[in-house]
């Protein structure tokens, strides 16, 4: 209840944005969109223009609604990327979404940036990355795993996945699965973490796993 509750804050914004944004806007965005849910609108970077967040996409929609443009935005005197900056903080709304307490993070003791896991138990390429933790520790990054299982729910990957993070010690369970070996079944019923986390991953558009999520949002 609490995980449904958490995604039902974090959508009511959008429905208030909706509800005050400039008609002709809205109308220019659903013209383009219809299904598309806005989260944001904030002035553009020049006057007479707005800018539209709908997801990962960052639309610059001319106030009279007559034109919109979606694609790369750049800031030439700044030398930025704000289509680029528009995601990264995107994806750390959604990350927002995932507890770090549900997160099974291996971190030294005072690191110098942390880096989001999205992991699958039978992913080779994630076993490679868990093989490698004690170097990124002694390098200072902190690793922060999250479920994302790539197989649906019932299957063994799923399972695994179930037993991994709502284990009584997850860390444990982490590397017994991660070094070849089958976590033991767990006894607590915490199905939802795996699910939302799932969720999150597909929201995000990950193409696979590992996933990485650095500290500023940059996959």
């Amino acid at each position: 209840m609490r995980r449904f509750l958490a995604i039902l804050i974090f959508l009511l914004p959008l429905a208030a944005v909706a509800a005050t944004a400039p008609p002709a806007i809205m109308a220019a965005v659903r013209a383009l969109d219809p299904a598309g849910h806005v989260d944001q609108i904030t002035p553009g970077p020049v006057p007479g223009l707005t800018t539209v967040s709908i997801g990962r996409r960052l639309l610059v929609v001319s106030n009279s609604g007559r034109y919109v443009f979606d694609g790369q935005v750049f800031d030439l005197k700044t030398g930025t990327d704000l289509t680029v900056e528009h995601k990264n903080a995107w994806r750390l709304r959604l990350l927002s979404s995932i507890p770090v307490t549900t997160r099974i993070t291996f971190a030294p003791a005072h690191p110098a940036f942390t880096v989001a896991v999205f992991t699958d138990v039978d992913c080779a390429y994630c076993r490679v990355l868990a093989s490698h933790l004690g170097g990124y520790l002694a390098d200072g990054i902190a690793l922060q795993f999250i479920a994302s299982p790539l197989s649906s729910r019932g299957t063994p990957t799923y399972t695994a996945a179930e037993n991994v993070w709502c284990a009584v010690h997850p860390h444990k369970a982490f590397i017994k699965a991660y070094s070849g070996g089958v976590p033991a079944p767990t006894p607590r019923p915490c199905a939802v973490i795996v699910a939302h986390d799932s969720q999150v991953a597909h929201a995000m558009g990950l193409p696979g796993t590992p996933g990485l999520i650095g500290p500023h949002g940059a996959v």
